[in-house]
């Protein structure tokens, strides 16, 4: 399996409900169409067999919650791909830390920078791109450098994202990895204070959510 390879699924551990490869087969063996999605939602399920694919990608596939009864959309997702033949595969942690592949190195590329390292770690896997560079703080900001994709928001590179609807205490994992994130913003505000109009590190800090 190509992507279960290049990804080390085996090798990197990921939370209990990722399960992740194929979590779906489909009845005829074959695929002549993929499509690609983050979640594996009812609704993109039901594009995916609309436009006639047979094969869907996911980043957070069918199980995020554990065990569960086959009622309500549960039961609508396994009868549609079981009915369409659409195929189901999953790749969570894996792909996040693929240092080519993976969103922090994407990221960081868009941007024009090239990681050279992590700052922390997540289940025992090194994470999150390190880049090191010399940038003003208003190159950093400006259009194009700070904005990704064809509609970011007004968000400031680099700050964490912590939806206020958690409204409870993190998990230990959540915990750990905001705290990693604060030293690592505390050693840019320590370099910038010793040169005001320069940031010699730029970190990626990812958005964490509770899924």
């Amino acid at each position: 399996d190509y992507i279960a390879t290049e990804l080390r699924i085996a090798e990197i551990a990921d939370y209990t409900g990722a399960l992740n490869g194929l979590q779906m087969e489909n009845g005829k063996g074959e695929v002549t169409k993929i499509v690609a999605a983050v979640d594996a939602t009812l609704p993109v399920m039901r594009k995916a067999v609309a436009v006639g694919a047979d094969l869907l990608l996911v980043h957070h596939g069918m199980f995020w919650t554990g065990a569960q009864p086959w009622t309500g959309s549960v039961f609508q997702k396994m009868k549609l791909c079981l009915e369409s033949g659409l195929a189901v595969y999953s790749v969570h942690l894996p792909l996040d830390f693929h240092p080519t592949l993976g969103n922090d190195a994407c990221l960081a590329r868009a941007m024009g920078f090239e990681p050279c390292g992590n700052f922390m770690k997540t289940k025992g896997t090194d994470n999150g791109a390190l880049i090191k560079t010399e940038i003003s703080r208003s190159e950093l900001v400006a259009p194009g450098l700070g904005r990704i994709g064809r509609e970011a928001d007004d968000r400031d590179v680099g700050e964490p994202v912590v939806p206020e609807r958690l409204g409870e205490v993190p998990s230990p994992e959540l915990a750990s990895a905001l705290s990693r994130v604060e030293r690592v913003g505390a050693d840019l505000d320590e370099a910038s204070s010793r040169s005001p109009g320069r940031s010699t590190v730029v970190r990626r800090r990812r958005s964490f959510r509770r899924r």
